[in-house]
């Protein structure tokens, strides 16, 4: 569903958010796989869903900026061969008119190895953006028994 499409359904910003945190991360796994297409302007579109205020804080703590994000992401097309990413209970914790606040569990494994992260999401509203949300503040943590 494009931007368009969420708008013209009457998508709720909490849908349209939904939607994004799994279109983000299937294309995070086919970018780790390799199988993602390997051009800017996909590559921009995608990056189009981050507003430029964007930060994100590991499970670790440390703050990344958008600017470090991309940056990473650039460098990670092919680099965890057998990459698969599980999103599970998506949770809508407050929405405004003009932004929501989700949580969310994400299950990756990859060739050697596996991790497990609850992750706190707060999107705007960004019309830009391939499902009108843009993120704006991640927080990660590991679950219990993870690191």
């Amino acid at each position: 569903m494009t931007e368009t499409d969420a708008a013209a359904t009457g998508a709720s910003l909490s849908q349209r958010a939904e939607r994004e945190i799994h279109d983000l991360h299937r294309f995070l796994t086919d970018w780790f796989n390799g199988d993602a297409p390997d051009d800017d302007a996909f590559v921009h579109r995608r990056f189009s869903a981050f507003d430029p205020g964007f930060f994100y804080i590991t499970p670790a703590g440390v703050v990344r900026s958008l600017e470090y994000f991309s940056r990473w992401a650039a460098t990670a097309r092919g680099s965890q061969p057998g990459t698969a990413i599980e999103i599970r209970n998506v949770t809508v914790r407050r929405e405004t008119r003009t932004s929501v606040l989700l949580t969310y569990e994400e299950h990756q494994a990859w060739t050697g190895g596996d991790s497990h992260r609850l992750s706190s999401v707060l999107f705007v509203a960004k019309p830009d953006a391939p499902n009108g949300v843009g993120w704006f503040h991640l927080h990660e943590v590991w679950l219990p028994g993870d690191r």
